[in-house]
């Protein structure tokens, strides 16, 4: 095989690679309400279906880059692809919720692997200059393209097969990505055996994140107060400060010359507080759509694609811009963005014409597409060229992290104030507030209906304030976490605010693992 040839085989596998988690994630949001609604799941287990993929990708996906240092790019993004693909196909055979929780785990530990070792395979196999450059923008247009048309081909499966057809679709590319790197991947170079894999570390990190998410997720239904809650979250807290101790004091022996911890902690916290406000808020601007407005999972794809096409559309100029007009007015005008688009969504009421959500969802999909531009440059700058894939890690760390948060909060914002706010409408209108559990259960997942034994009209009373209680609670929580976010953020900037000597220069920084 023609080394120009082998290159073509490469940039595939990880173009391919690239595109297929970025759309099994896409194609998943848009299904969930379907997903839900056929498994009889409520909110609570819906979201552990996306925490059950998200939770290992974030903890593990360090260690993922690690064993492909030790053991090599190739072996390591087979590895990751086929245990994504087994829990794939396991996941389309799901008879319950609980099953399709643990498969979606297998998938996003798959996931963990195979992203790290699909950039590491361009860097190994590709050499410096044009064909890497071509690759790697390859790889991240894959990765927007995944995001932008996820929801669109999502809706057209859905509108014609049952909702285990998406993780069909996940598998057939995860296969073709797969044909590449087994034909056409030549064997890597001879890894190191001296990279520090951290294995504790990582699990310590899962099993900290898992009692901090599900002390978030039953927060929902148990409440904010509650005991228990309060002891997972603090569980959870307490096991991810002891790691961080850890790895600390592992650090103490061999310092990392020439990183400036300040900014890089400020780079990694703006994208982790960007990616908190938004992505649970998108799964229920997908729910308001269906379960609201009455679309079809094709129209709500199709709908949702402003966010997905926006972000593609800035995404590829985002550094340029950043090199014309500076750090502050990128991260100003960011910021200004995801306001104003999570504005519009708090503003959404049963009856709101289609458009306004259109813009709300082109706003927070511009606004996505400076952020981890900006963020990554303020990473990258804290930190000497040679350490460029060990920041651009915690950077994909940060942007799982924040996913894995938002759905979580955002969730049991929601299921925690809508039955409240139900009640409330209820007793205002003169109807019985004294419903069904199972009914307020439902309106988490937008869907409203009245109790058994009442007349039509009260009967559609009772639905019109089910879908105001549903649109209000959303609105509370995107707010709610805005201000929460706020006031993180102005904490966090006057602790790592860099010194004014170390302030950021934009200057040309190669590309890094999303």
């Amino acid at each position: 095989m023609t080394a120009e040839r082998s290159h073509w085989w490469v940039t595939a596998a990880g173009a391919l690679t690239s595109l297929v988690l970025n759309l099994d994630q896409a194609t998943v949001l848009l299904g969930a309400p379907t997903i839900a609604e056929a498994l009889g799941a409520d909110l609570s287990a819906t979201q552990w279906m996306f925490s059950g993929f998200l939770l290992p990708l974030a903890a593990l996906v360090m260690l993922g880059g690690g064993l492909t240092d030790r053991f090599g790019a190739s072996l390591m993004l087979r590895s990751g692809l086929t245990l994504f693909i087994a829990g794939t196909v396991g996941s389309a055979f799901a008879g319950s919720m609980g099953l399709l929780i643990g498969l979606r785990a297998v998938s996003g530990t798959g996931a963990a692997l195979a992203f790290p070792a699909s950039v590491a395979l361009l860097r190994v196999h590709l050499p410096a200059g044009r064909p890497l450059n071509i690759a790697l923008g390859l790889w991240f247009t894959g990765a927007l393209g995944g995001s932008a048309i996820g929801p669109l081909i999502g809706g057209l499966l859905l509108r014609a097969w049952p909702w285990w057809s998406i993780f069909w679709l996940s598998c057939g590319f995860a296969l073709a990505a797969l044909v590449p790197v087994l034909i056409g991947v030549r064997e890597d170079p001879a890894p190191s055996a001296a990279t520090d894999l951290r294995v504790l570390p990582s699990l310590a990190g899962a099993v900290g994140l898992a009692l901090l998410i599900w002390g978030l997720i039953s927060a929902g239904q148990e409440g904010w107060g509650s005991g228990s809650v309060l002891w997972r979250m603090l569980g959870g807290l307490g096991v991810l400060a002891l790691m961080t101790a850890a790895l600390r004091r592992g650090a103490g022996s061999r310092p990392e010359v020439g990183i400036d911890r300040r900014r890089l902690a400020a780079g990694l916290i703006i994208m982790l507080l960007a990616i908190v406000s938004v992505v649970g808020t998108m799964f229920f601007v997908i729910t308001y759509l269906q379960g609201i407005l009455g679309f079809s999972p094709l129209v709500a794809g199709a709908a949702f694609m402003p966010f997905g096409v926006v972000a593609a559309l800035i995404s590829p100029f985002a550094m340029r811009l950043l090199e014309r007009f500076g750090f502050g007015r990128m991260l100003g005008s960011a910021v200004l963005l995801e306001v104003a688009g999570l504005v519009l969504v708090s503003r959404m009421t049963p009856t709101s014409p289609y458009p306004v959500v259109g813009i709300a969802l082109a706003l927070v999909g511009g606004a996505m597409s400076v952020f981890p531009a900006v963020s990554l440059h303020l990473a990258l700058s804290a930190a000497p060229a040679s350490r460029g894939g060990i920041v651009s890690g915690a950077h994909t760390v940060a942007i799982q992290l924040g996913q894995l948060l938002s759905i979580a909060i955002i969730g049991s914002l929601v299921a925690s104030r809508v039955g409240g706010i139900y009640r409330s409408l209820l007793g205002d209108a003169g109807l019985d507030p004294d419903v069904p559990s199972e009914i307020t259960t439902d309106l988490a997942l937008g869907r409203s209906a009245a109790p058994p034994g009442v007349s039509e009209a009260d009967g559609l009373l009772y639905k019109i304030a089910g879908e105001k209680a549903f649109t209000t609670a959303v609105g509370q929580a995107a707010l709610i976490v805005l201000a929460a976010i706020a006031v993180v953020a102005v904490a966090a900037l006057a602790v790592l605010r860099p010194k004014r000597d170390h302030s950021p220069a934009v200057s040309r920084t190669e590309p890094s693992t999303p």
